[in-house]
């Protein structure tokens, strides 16, 4: 079975009442879901059951009896899923690996993970080094740790979070969840998206995937006793955090899960940065951060009508609608939090006069974020 089959099939096991949307949301087109589902219909059709169909409303129907099977499928095939993994997708794997584990890491450890040679192994470490040698990361090895990442522990982190939202290699997160007993995607997505309910968090489209991945390996990390609490305490202004429904939610998550009792306030704030960062801001809830926030998105309104000349016929309409939007991008921002737009190059290319009019905007709030404001 082709990877592209296989995680496919996982989607469809993955979510209750899934249709072509929820599919699309990954990336696919229509037409790209329509020859998956008839590749799985060619397995499921001499067994006999019930192939799987997609009614007018987009949705997929998939019979009980013929899930059963899938997941039979599914059992039999993950068997052998990392023997065929990619070179991109070993990268991933052995990168997360590291990430997750703070103790002994030796060259049998990836090779007996990944079924590889010892030449194959050492060649992709040292291309996975180069890579990590980019982001500020050095790949180190002694005898008494083994191999270990170096680098501040908020580079380390947004390196993985890079890895999640890059490449959205399904199997190769869930094969490490297998490999080291980790939460179940199944289970957090239900409990996240029961509290999210709950304490009203609107998140953007298509991100819930990424979180829940990140949010599992970062915990997994934060629970074997790394911590970002000394380059966290020192940002400015984080203590606002602790008035906002997201933050609520971010301590009400870890409440469902095992040895999270002695994560750091500043490391739960880092989790609540990221809840913060994918969700909708609104204007009308009373935040301590409102006023803060509403002052810097006036004061960047203001020097981007000087520079461009224009005027806001609606400007109260506008403060509401770009407040949504500036909320996430402010704690995203500030925690220096990696997001994947596709639509960035055609923006750019398309609309190169208002994109550097933007970049121009921007420029003199850098030093608030630490550095040059990411596209």
């Amino acid at each position: 079975m082709d990877s592209d089959t296989f995680t496919t099939i996982r989607s469809l096991l993955r979510t209750p009442g899934i249709t072509v949307h929820d599919l699309e949301s990954s990336g696919l087109t229509k037409r790209q879901i329509k020859y998956r589902i008839s590749k799985i219909n060619a397995i499921l059709k001499p067994m006999n059951i019930p192939t799987i169909s997609i009614r007018q409303e987009n949705e997929l129907i998939i019979h009980d009896d013929t899930r059963e099977v899938l997941r039979k499928i599914m059992k039999e095939a993950k068997s052998m899923e990392r023997f065929s993994f990619n070179k991109e997708e070993r990268y991933a794997y052995m990168f997360l690996l590291l990430f997750l584990n703070l103790e002994y890491v030796s060259l049998n450890d990836f090779m007996d993970r990944l079924r590889t040679s010892k030449s194959t192994t050492l060649m992709d470490l040292k291309t996975m080094s180069s890579d990590l040698s980019k982001n500020d990361i050095t790949l180190e090895y002694n005898r008494t740790r083994g191999y270990y990442l170096g680098g501040t522990e908020m580079n380390i982190r947004r390196f993985m979070m890079r890895t999640i939202i890059y490449y959205r290699y399904a199997s190769v997160f869930d094969t490490l969840i297998d490999d080291y007993h980790l939460d179940l995607y199944e289970y957090s997505n239900l409990v996240i998206q029961e509290l999210a309910e709950r304490h009203h968090i609107q998140f953007v489209e298509d991100r819930l995937f990424e979180f829940i991945y990140i949010f599992t390996f970062l915990k997994a990390r934060i629970s074997n006793g790394a911590s970002a609490a000394s380059e966290i305490e020192n940002m400015p202004n984080i203590d606002m955090m602790h008035s906002t429904k997201e933050y609520a939610f971010t301590q009400e998550l870890l409440e469902n899960y095992k040895n999270t009792d002695q994560i750091k306030p500043a490391d739960i704030k880092y989790i609540s940065s990221w809840v913060l960062g994918i969700s909708y801001g609104d204007l009308s809830e009373q935040t301590q951060d409102k006023a803060y926030i509403s002052s810097l998105e006036a004061k960047i309104m203001n020097r981007f009508e000087l520079l461009s000349g224009a005027h806001y016929s609606n400007q109260e309409e506008i403060f509401t609608q770009l407040y949504s939007h500036f909320r996430p991008a402010y704690y995203r921002l500030l925690f220096r939090l990696p997001i994947y737009n596709p639509l960035t190059e055609k923006v750019r290319e398309e609309y190169q006069d208002l994109y550097e009019l933007v970049f121009e905007t921007m420029k003199p709030y850098e030093s608030l974020f630490g550095g040059e404001i990411p596209a």
